[in-house]
């Protein structure tokens, strides 16, 4: 009988072994980016305990089934911490925001939950908060990806309140980690990925062609992750992504014949991607030649683009496979292409695009306001009474303003506050028409503004006035320097 227990326990121990040599594949097929190898190595495996249970919803996630990981959570409902984290990060990810956080906010705040939280609270446009969650995070505790992600969300995050000095330095900081917090066989697309990242940061500051300086460095690594490892799951979506951003940079910078080459070879890639995916792209991919013709005046094909990506978008959103944002933008600028004639149209765009871009206002503010202080001007120039018209241009100028504190030199928004006080001076001269004698003749001081000065007075003079203004304005051509003849 000796013999037998010790047969036994030599067995017990060389099954025991069998499976912990199975779960460290698994393991390292998850850390690389293969969930694919990694999910069927999880079919053949029935040792049901906790921990197979979470190398099975890592796989499920990293293939986009999110359903399928949940399922796997809730039958793990109660048994530890890393169960509720991984409900909450499939939530996330099928938008259902508000679930993800209530969960987030009853689990012991570690630093992964807390790090979860930021890259929510980021995501949903509550900027501030996210970087305050990361001040109470020690990042030198954190492992590996779980550090990377932390350097890369707080460089995101400065980006996103358009402190690009800390941004830049923090995406500094994610490309020297990335050999030692990365694994080897896929640092070549984490280097892409914050090269995308950092080229969409020169865009915000339309440095257009720093950004496509940073591009190219971009789709170097991309070919370099292609000639390394191709097996990394997913990784069309990755190159798509990046070519639509370069597409939509060249024609920013008036590159029009290399936008649209770029926009070529991005949907030459949709057909290669699963449902999933090819649905969103295929919206991203209406979305951005929608950019690229309305940059280049094809106004027709731009609205026939943006048309199409919204309402994809909004189908995607209601199953959680895009972003609110997204729908929203693309709801401006079809708007903002529309004609009088489409008024009603027009301003039932602007009420879908205008709470989203409220609530998301911390994640790029300078864009954010200026749009909605157009939509409110337009608004108020479309309106039906003169109540309605006049509420919506006091809402505009306030925007204007806020955005002028931010950034006084910014031309655009001082000129577009002008055309929204000629506008307001249409319904309220009295309160108004001083104001705007004032911008005037401020606007007289910078000589190379020739075009707007002349559209400016166009504007005024199909416009009624009081006899006092009219006199003035009068004087204000007639005296109108040599420069500004036509």
């Amino acid at each position: 009988m000796g013999n037998v227990k010790v047969k036994y326990h030599w067995l017990n121990t060389f099954l025991y072994n069998t499976i912990m040599d199975e779960k460290e594949k698994i393991k390292k097929e998850l850390d690389a980016l293969h969930f694919e190898r990694a999910d069927a190595l999880l079919s053949g495996f029935h040792e049901n305990d906790g921990e197979e249970a979470l190398l099975k919803i890592r796989a499920l996630r990293g293939l986009y089934r999110f359903e399928e990981a949940m399922k796997v959570c809730l039958e793990h409902e109660g048994e530890g911490t890393a169960f509720d984290l991984e409900r909450a990060k499939c939530l996330f990810a099928l938008g259902k925001t508000k679930e993800a956080r209530s969960l987030l906010e009853t689990i012991e705040p570690t630093d992964k939950v807390k790090l979860t939280l930021a890259a929510l609270d980021g995501e949903t446009g509550d900027v501030h908060r996210a970087l305050e969650r990361l001040e109470t995070i020690r990042e030198e505790g954190l492992d590996g990806l779980d550090r990377m992600d932390f350097v890369l969300l707080q460089a995101d995050l400065y980006s996103f309140e358009e402190k690009m000095n800390s941004s830049f330095w923090s995406y500094a900081k994610g490309l020297e980690l990335t050999n030692s917090c990365v694994p080897k066989n896929w640092r070549s697309l984490r280097r892409m990925l914050i090269y995308h990242n950092m080229a969409d940061a020169y865009e915000q500051m339309e440095q257009e062609e720093k950004a496509l300086e940073t591009y190219r460095m971009a789709l170097t690594e991309m070919e370099n992750q292609k000639k390394k490892d191709p097996s990394v799951t997913d990784l069309a979506s990755y190159e798509i992504e990046l070519l639509l951003s370069v597409a939509n940079c060249f024609s920013n910078a008036e590159y029009a014949k290399e936008a649209k080459t770029y926009l070529k070879k991005a949907k030459a890639l949709l057909p290669e991607m699963k449902p999933r995916q090819r649905d969103y792209f295929g919206a991203r991919f209406h979305y951005i030649a929608g950019l690229i013709a309305m940059n280049a005046g094809q106004e027709p094909e731009a609205v026939f683009h943006f048309e199409t990506a919204y309402h994809a978008q909004r189908e995607l959103v209601k199953s959680g496979k895009d972003k609110r944002e997204h729908v929203a933008r693309s709801a401006y600028y079809l708007a903002s292409l529309l004609t009088d004639e489409k008024s009603a149209k027009k301003l039932q765009l602007y009420q879908v695009a205008t709470p989203i871009f409220k609530e998301v206002l911390e994640k790029e503010p300078s864009f954010y306001m200026a749009s909605l202080a157009d939509m409110e001007n337009e608004q108020g120039r479309l309106a039906k009474t003169q109540e309605e018209a006049l509420r919506h241009f006091d809402q505009a100028i306030e925007w204007y303003e806020k955005l002028l504190k931010r950034n006084p030199e910014d031309r655009l928004a001082m000129e577009s506050l002008l055309v929204t006080r000629i506008n307001r001076m249409a319904l309220d001269p009295i309160r108004d028409e001083e104001i705007v004698k004032e911008a005037l003749k401020e606007i007289l001081t910078e000589k190379d503004n020739v075009p707007f000065i002349y559209s400016i007075c166009a504007i005024l003079e199909e416009q009624d006035h009081s006899r006092t203004f009219f006199s003035w304005f009068h004087d204000f051509e007639e005296g109108l320097p040599t420069e500004f003849d036509a």
